[in-house]
Parts: structure tokens; sequence; C-alpha cells
């Protein structure tokens, strides 16, 4: 019956290494582990970094926020700028135009600017 195994020539048995060789092998073999390892400390460090950032916010809620009686009822919103936690908001009204800055962390009018002609 064939053998299924390739044949290597008249080597088949494999031979000792030098042990100059083998010194060289598990040198190598280390060196691979070590480059893993840190490579695995790396990815972690990273995937915990991100983490962190995305938890970050301090237990503060990111949820919707109502801010009552700051649009007159007959107002119509013209254009809005957001800055960090403050929110403008022209708004037009009665023929007059307005500019109201809301404290969105304090939840409160913080400035209104009236728009005139000249």
């Amino acid at each position: 019956m064939p053998s299924i195994r390739p044949s290597l020539g008249d080597e088949e048995e494999e031979t000792p290494l030098d042990p100059a060789l083998e010194r060289l092998r598990v040198k190598l073999r280390r060196l691979v582990m070590v480059s893993t390892l840190t490579m695995l400390f790396g990815i972690a460090a990273v995937l915990v970094a991100v983490i962190y950032r995305i938890n970050r916010d301090g237990g503060k809620s990111q949820g919707d926020a109502t801010i009552a009686a700051v649009l007159p009822a007959d107002a119509r919103v013209l254009a809005q700028a957001l800055d960090g936690d403050r929110l403008a908001l022209t708004i037009e009204t009665g023929g007059e135009t307005r500019v109201l800055v809301i404290d969105l962390a304090a939840g409160r009018l913080a400035r209104t600017v009236a728009l005139g002609r000249q």
C-alpha cells in the first residue's frame, strides 16, 4: 500500500537542530510571544479608552428637556443656533423680531435681544 505522506527524499525523519539554532528558535518563539502580548495589551487599552469616553458623562442625563414659558403663544421661530449649553432662537412675534438666548444647563431664559429696524 502506498504511503499517503509525501516523501521527503532521503531524510524521512527529522534531524535534531544544532544547539545554536535551537537557542535561536527559543529566542524567536519568546519574541513572538512578547510581541503578541504587547499587541493584545494595546488593543485592550484602546477598548478601555473607548468605553471610558462613551460613559464619561458623569451621570448627567442626555434625555429630552422641556423649557416652559419661553416662547410667546404667537411666536414663529425663524432660526436657531446651538453653542455648548446655550441655545439662541430668533423669533418673530407681533411684527417684532427678537433673539432669545436660553441656558440649557439651567433650563431658563438667559437673555432677550430685541432687533429693530433703522
